[in-house]
C-alpha cells in the first residue's frame, strides 16, 4: 500500500506499508529495471507502529528519463 508520493523535478519519495522486510527488497529491485529510475535507495524501513504485522518503508529514487545517446 502506497500512502504517499513527492515528486519533484528529477526525484521522488514513495512512502507505503508492505506484508514483509523481502518485500520491500522485491519492490526496491523491481523499480531498480525501470531505465527512467536511475537510483533506487531504501530509506527507512521499519514495523509499522500502527500495525505490527506490516512493515513501514520508504524509498528516494532519483528520476531521468532523457532519450538514450544514440551513437
Amino acid at each position: 500500500k502506497l500512502n504517499d508520493i513527492e515528486m519533484t523535478t528529477g526525484r521522488m519519495r514513495v512512502r507505503g506499508t508492505v506484508d514483509s522486510f523481502d518485500a520491500v527488497d522485491k519492490l526496491t529491485s523491481a523499480l531498480k529495471t525501470y531505465r527512467c529510475f536511475t537510483t533506487v535507495n531504501k530509506g527507512k524501513v521499519d514495523r509499522d507502529s500502527k500495525n505490527q504485522n506490516r512493515v513501514a518503508f520508504s524509498l528516494d529514487i532519483e528520476v531521468n528519463c532523457a532519450p538514450p545517446s544514440q551513437g
